[in-house]
């Protein structure tokens, strides 16, 4: 009895039927989103300096999502306010000798939109994201290292969150 189906032919449609189901549910590659950028751009971006990590980590981002910066006397079309960001380093375990073995690295952000410039600033929300940091006793340099690598990651998320709240706004 022959086959109706190619067998090649039935891997083609479960793969077109998983990315149906993919896009079904509002996935997107990481690093992309749905964000209004003619709603929001250009956006000036108040609450942190041009020079801090986090700043220049979230003017990337937006850049990226297609929501251009408003230059300094430029007429923006919506304001991001940083009203808090803060980061805290907590211990989380200690062991026997009562050396720390893993610290909580948690940062905070704090803001608000105004859009368009001159309504109402809408109500403030926060975003967390928190990592474990071990504490080797042995490696002292890499520790270094890894919390500051750690901690770029967590600016990147951070701002990759934001602008996918952003994207929601009504």
């Amino acid at each position: 009895m022959p086959h109706l189906i190619h067998p090649m032919s039935i891997r083609w449609l479960l793969l077109g039927m998983m990315l149906l189901n993919l896009s079904a549910c509002g996935f997107h590659p990481r690093g992309q989103s749905n964000l209004p950028a003619a709603d929001l751009s250009p956006m000036k971006v108040t609450g942190l300096a041009a020079h801090q990590a986090f700043y220049r980590e979230l003017a990337h981002q937006l850049e990226l999502s297609g929501i251009s910066l408003a230059q300094s006397g430029e007429i923006s079309n919506s304001q991001l306010i940083i009203h808090r960001q803060q980061l805290e380093r907590r211990v989380l375990s200690v062991d026997g000798q009562g050396k720390t073995v893993e610290y909580e690295l948690e940062e905070l952000l704090e803001y608000s939109v105004q859009e368009p410039i001159g309504t109402s600033v809408r109500e403030h929300k926060v975003i967390r994201v928190r990592r474990i940091l071990l504490n080797p006793t042995e490696q002292v340099l890499g520790r270094a290292r890894e919390e500051t690598l750690l901690r770029g990651d967590m600016a990147k998320q951070l701002s990759r969150l934001l602008i996918d709240q952003l994207s929601s706004l009504p």
